[in-house]
Parts: structure tokens; C-alpha cells; sequence
């Protein structure tokens, strides 16, 4: 019994492995398939790089608030 118990600690504290940078290729890819619960992972709506985060800040800040 103990034994089970340590296999799933085991599966429960892993780190996760690091990601990959996400390219114009990966994000087309990514399209196609359907993530449960993820509307704008589905529509392909996320920043990943330092830049895009940077462009996405500088775009908002200049937006006209209604």
C-alpha cells in the first residue's frame, strides 16, 4: 500500500518539462486540435514570447477606455 501511495506523490509533485517556444507553425497546429475549456487557446489567442507580451501591454495601454 505504502508503495502506491509514493507512485502517486510521485505524479502529483513532478515538474512539469519545459515548453517549447511556440511558432506561427506550432500555433497552427495548436488550431486544429480542440482544447477542452480553452476559448482563446482554441481560437489561437495567446502571447508567449517577451516581445508579443510587451506589444500586447504597450497596444492596451493605448486603448481608449469607453
Amino acid at each position: 500500500m505504502a508503495g502506491r501511495i509514493e507512485e502517486k506523490y510521485a505524479y502529483l509533485f513532478v515538474d512539469f518539462p519545459p515548453l517549447g517556444e511556440i511558432t506561427d507553425k506550432t500555433r497552427s497546429e495548436n488550431y486544429a486540435r480542440t482544447f477542452t475549456g480553452g476559448v482563446r487557446i482554441n481560437s489561437g489567442m495567446y502571447r508567449t514570447s517577451k516581445e508579443e507580451e510587451e506589444e500586447y501591454r504597450e497596444k492596451s495601454l493605448q486603448r481608449q477606455l469607453p
